[in-house]
């Protein structure tokens, strides 16, 4: 009988939670990152008001818990988790997706005044009680708690050492950007949350961010466009154009913007192509579509501009993943490598329009 990958190395197996360990709700402390305070659940991502409003798919993606994130400050050794999440234990992974991303947690620590990564869950179970990471330098620490991508996340406890103080964290974050948008946004198919790439930017210019990406389901819903809008942030990023052909596109992104600039008059708002799909120069008719998708997306942009709305910003898809097809794991979804072109790809247009005042 073969044996588990973690009788044949230790580094696999998961650290068994030690018994002095206080437990504190995680809705005790600081959560970023949730835009509507009003949600069914307290990890939903959209008011309950919603829900017989919005598509029933809709509906089902506002309860993953992506872009959420637990802001915590301790001096514990070790940090544990004791979670219950939405979906069963069938339903950790996808085939293309690693369970640690689709339904894991991710620490980041502050270390010197940047974000840097410190443990990842490895979920087995819809419910569990982990040890996420051991041995932790002595001395007052700042730590990001990421939550999964694609799943629901019920009840959430943190656990620290007794005699260890547990505090919301100093960390300063500047105003909020909110990210519209598809699967890739939502963050498929990272191998973890804090590879998403709205989450790589807000954490390198230390801002919040608010992640409404809706896998498969970013169809331009004006119900959702007026529900962003009561948001203050300090930019709109709309990124939905894998989930619309062109004729949505010219149908209802104008409209969808309309809403955005009718109760935000001067928020910046950056329009981003669709992606170059990894097998688009080899299939003449996906390479077509996108071309097709892309020209009405910059349609929309500049008749806008025409009709006097300001504060709007334009940016090319074409190299978001970069030009050798090493980006993504099925040709559309990004690796983490793809995260990561992406994220450096957009960062400095949104560092740039925020520095700026635009």
């Amino acid at each position: 009988m073969s044996k588990k990958i973690e009788e044949l190395d230790e580094n696999f197996e998961v650290d068994q939670v030690d018994k002095d360990v206080r437990w504190f709700d995680a809705r005790e402390l600081e959560i970023k990152g949730r835009a509507f305070p009003g949600s069914a659940s307290y990890y939903h991502r959209l008011p309950k008001h919603l829900e017989p409003i919005v598509r029933e798919q809709v509906w089902e993606l506002q309860q993953h818990s992506a872009g959420l994130q637990l802001y915590f400050s301790t001096d514990s050794n070790e940090i544990s988790l004791r979670w219950e999440f939405m979906y069963d234990t069938a339903n950790i992974a996808m085939p293309h997706m690693s369970a640690t991303g689709k339904s894991g947690f991710d620490l980041y620590m502050k270390k010197d005044a940047k974000w840097s990564w410190c443990a990842s869950s490895k979920p087995t179970q819809s419910s569990e009680t982990v040890s996420l990471v051991k041995n932790i330098p002595l001395g007052n620490h700042d730590l990001i708690l990421y939550f999964p991508l694609y799943n629901g996340v019920k009840e959430l406890q943190l656990g620290i050492q007794k005699g260890a103080y547990l505090s919301q964290s100093n960390s300063h974050l500047n105003k909020a950007v909110c990210f519209y948008g598809t699967s890739i946004v939502q963050g498929g198919c990272a191998s973890r949350p804090g590879l998403a790439y709205p989450a790589i930017i807000s954490r390198r210019l230390q801002i919040d961010h608010f992640n409404l990406g809706f896998s498969g389901n970013a169809h331009w819903d004006l119900e959702i466009a007026e529900e962003i809008a009561k948001l203050d942030v300090g930019l709109f990023v709309l990124d939905a154009m894998p989930n619309n052909n062109a004729t949505r596109t010219l149908e209802r992104c104008p409209d969808f913007v309309r809403i955005l600039r009718q109760k935000h008059p001067k928020t910046p708002i950056l329009f981003i192509e669709n992606i170059r799909y990894q097998d688009a120069d080899l299939k003449t008719d996906v390479a077509a579509s996108v071309q097709a998708k892309n020209q009405a997306l910059k349609q929309c942009h500049d008749m806008l501009l025409q009709e006097g709305l300001e504060g709007l910003f334009y940016l090319n898809g074409r190299h978001l993943l970069g030009n050798d097809n090493e980006a993504t794991v099925d040709g559309t979804h990004p690796n983490d490598l793809g995260f990561m072109r992406m994220a450096d790809y957009i960062q400095p247009i949104i560092e740039d329009i925020l520095s700026n005042g635009n």
